[in-house]
């Protein structure tokens, strides 16, 4: 086994969740390549499986109530695997996607090399994606704000998940782009 790494077998699944992030080779042929990722879950997938094409999954989650989601992953794969109760829309939405994960972490006297790879993500995200943030210790820290919201929207992202604050809420509504975060905040 590899420190820091747990690993889950069951009959639907491999599912593998790393303590940090976890440097991933994928040879999908959608979305593969060289990332980073804290969990893999790898499908056992029938050689002539119908889902041939991920845009229509995709679409096809879009209309699938999140509940009905939580029940399949609790019921295939043996864990629960949803949002914690404390996060909330900012305004009545729904969107499906492609998780594109930034984890923020606390620095006094921080250096504009520490929004690096949060830049990066929105730089090089866009269409079917969603940006899911942690902030450390982010309740009262706003990990994004009407700013933000504007370059994820003209990318292309289908909303975004905050683990901490959001502020600018009026500019998110006016632009229609989905939140969901632990509530608004005023600082950043």
């Amino acid at each position: 086994m590899i420190p820091g790494v747990s690993v889950e077998v069951g009959p639907a699944a491999v599912v593998l969740v790393g303590e940090r992030p976890l440097q991933v080779l994928s040879s999908a042929v959608v979305r593969g390549g060289f990332t980073e990722a804290r969990a893999i879950v790898n499908l056992h997938v029938h050689k002539n499986d119908p889902c041939l094409d991920p845009a229509a999954m995709i679409e096809a989650y879009r209309h699938v109530e999140s509940g009905s989601v939580s029940d399949a992953i609790e019921q295939n794969l043996h864990r629960k695997s949803y949002m914690s109760h404390r996060m909330q829309a900012i305004f009545t939405t729904r969107f499906a996607g492609y998780a594109l994960t930034v984890k923020m972490e606390k620095s006094e006297g921080g250096t504009a090399a520490d929004v690096q790879g949060m830049l990066h993500a929105i730089d090089t995200g866009g269409k079917d994606q969603i940006y899911v943030m942690q902030v450390q210790d982010g309740a009262d820290i706003a990990g994004m704000g009407g700013l933000m919201g504007t370059a994820m929207h003209v990318r292309g992202f289908e909303g975004a998940v905050i683990d901490g604050g959001v502020r600018d809420l009026a500019q998110l509504k006016k632009i229609n782009f989905p939140v969901y975060a632990l509530g608004p905040v005023p600082s950043t």
